[in-house]
């Protein structure tokens, strides 16, 4: 349910008064890497916030050795 808020927020703010009200740093960067996001929604704010792309990069990483020990 956490993710689906953060995915909408993320989708269809259309002030900084409602990002702000609605997402929380720290609980953005835990969530990122399940956030389901439009590839150019998910690089914009990789672009401004270089812990969500260090948080999604641990993830694909993680996720990858994951695959292989299968």
């Amino acid at each position: 349910m956490l993710a689906w808020m953060y995915e909408n927020v993320l989708r269809e703010a259309i002030r900084v008064e409602e990002l702000r009200t609605y997402l929380h740093g720290p609980t953005l960067t835990r969530v990122w890497p399940e956030l389901n996001l439009p590839r150019g929604v998910r690089a914009a704010w990789e672009a401004r916030h270089p812990r969500l792309r260090a948080a999604g990069a641990r993830s694909a990483t993680g996720r990858l050795v994951g695959a292989a020990a299968f």
